[in-house]
């Protein structure tokens, strides 16, 4: 939880399955997960466009995918938990979430409420 899940869950990554899109949903102290929430692919930012995937969280807080995800065209993420929605303004070109959404300097860790 919270750590890159792609360090893994990659081809030849120790027997683990493979992954196309995962990450870690917190609620808004940013440091307990939140089961409660949704992930939202669309091709427009806030949530415009065509909705071409949709990601349950799971009860540890996760969300992944081996299913194909088509990169080549904008894919803009939203994550909805019960009362708030949240977006980015900037298109996504991976789907390893934790690798810049670790709760560092720069980037918050995914969240909702």
């Amino acid at each position: 939880m919270g750590q890159n899940c792609m360090n893994c869950h990659k081809p030849g990554g120790d027997e683990a399955p493979v992954w196309k899109v995962a990450g870690t949903v917190y609620n808004e102290t940013l440091t307990t997960i939140n089961p409660n929430a949704t992930i939202e692919l669309y091709t427009g930012p806030d949530r415009t466009g065509t909705l071409k995937y949709t990601l349950q969280v799971d009860a540890k807080g996760n969300f992944y995918t081996g299913g194909n995800i088509d990169f080549s065209g904008d894919l803009y993420p939203s994550v909805i938990g019960s009362t708030s929605t949240y977006s980015m303004s900037s298109p996504i070109t991976t789907g390893a979430c934790n690798s810049c959404h670790d709760g560092g300097a720069s980037t918050d860790r995914i969240w909702t409420n």
